[in-house]
């Protein structure tokens, strides 16, 4: 048995339904049209939907028990700290918690999956995907859209639902799959050594990890942690350690200035644990408190959005 369920606004549910027939599609400006698998536990397709975000909008560390993927159709927003946008794909792994937080000035709209399976592993791993969290950008969602609407809003009478849910997981799966010219696999940045380039890429993918260190970056790179250190300081002009707590405060200052999340969050976002030295070094490289830097970020854009007014 399968459970269609419109949620209309935040404090109203639609009824729990057996057929998409009732469904009343987008009827509301901020909805949630999911689908549920709550019989068949072969089924590798356990839930799927789509979401309209109210500007305010957050999960907070969401656990799944199973594979997650989400497809920005429109907006903005950021998780686990970092900023998404239309038409990125996001894939969180089973048992991994995550954060999830709407653009207040450009809510998103997304569809997810989630499934498990003991074979999803090895496709995960073929489509190059399987890590803890990732995201990554498709160029048009178009299809994986058409295909999620398929499930939650078209009736099928006639068709074997079990094997209609199961080829429909199979297309998006492999409409999802990373384009081969993605941010990441070039060889290397023109003029950076090889080793470098490698530790940069892990301190962009780590560095909200509070556990992170140089000697785990330089073994990354392959090399010993003195040599690493001497080799990117001539190569990036600036010492590891500072690279670090740049990369740290510059996602601080973006998610302080279009996210929801509380500045206890942002922290530990960024890789701080410790509330007093995330604020007395973001005080230290932007002047102000984290505090102060968002009441300030939104009174600008108050102010900005009463001109607005005036000038139509």
């Amino acid at each position: 048995m399968f459970v269609y369920w419109q949620h209309l606004t935040e404090d109203v549910c639609s009824p729990k339904y057996d057929s998409p027939d009732c469904l009343l599609k987008h009827s509301d400006v901020y909805f949630e049209d999911y689908l549920i698998n709550t019989k068949d536990p072969h089924l590798c397709l356990k839930t799927c939907g789509i979401r309209s975000c109210q500007p305010d909008y957050r999960l907070i560390n969401k656990y799944q028990q199973r594979h997650v993927l989400h497809w920005i159709l429109q907006g903005e927003g950021w998780c686990n700290g970092v900023p998404f946008r239309a038409g990125d794909v996001i894939y969180a792994k089973d048992r991994i918690p995550y954060s999830f937080s709407s653009n207040p000035e450009n809510p998103c709209v997304y569809a997810w999956i989630t499934f498990d399976g003991p074979n999803f592993s090895h496709h995960l791993e073929r489509l190059g995907i399987l890590n803890k969290f990732r995201i990554y950008h498709l160029e048009s969602t178009r299809e994986i859209y058409e295909t999620l609407y398929d499930l939650l809003y078209v009736p099928h009478p006639d068709r074997d639902i079990d094997m209609h849910m199961e080829s429909a997981l199979y297309r998006l799966l492999a409409l999802s799959a990373p384009p081969s010219n993605g941010t990441y696999t070039d060889e290397g940045q023109s003029g950076v050594d090889p080793r470098i380039h490698t530790a940069l890429l892990y301190l962009s993918e780590e560095y909200r990890n509070p556990e992170l260190r140089v000697r785990m970056v330089a073994n990354k790179a392959g090399i010993s942690e003195k040599y690493f250190r001497t080799l990117f300081k001539e190569q990036m002009g600036i010492s590891v350690r500072d690279f670090l707590v740049k990369l740290r405060m510059d996602a601080a200052v973006s998610l302080l200035s279009t996210s929801n999340y509380s500045i206890g969050e942002i922290a530990e976002m960024t890789g701080y644990t410790d509330y007093r030295q995330f604020s007395e070094l973001f005080k230290k490289k932007q002047g102000v408190s984290p505090k102060l830097f968002r009441n300030q970020k939104r009174s600008r854009r108050e102010k900005n959005n009463q001109n607005d007014l005036h000038d139509t």
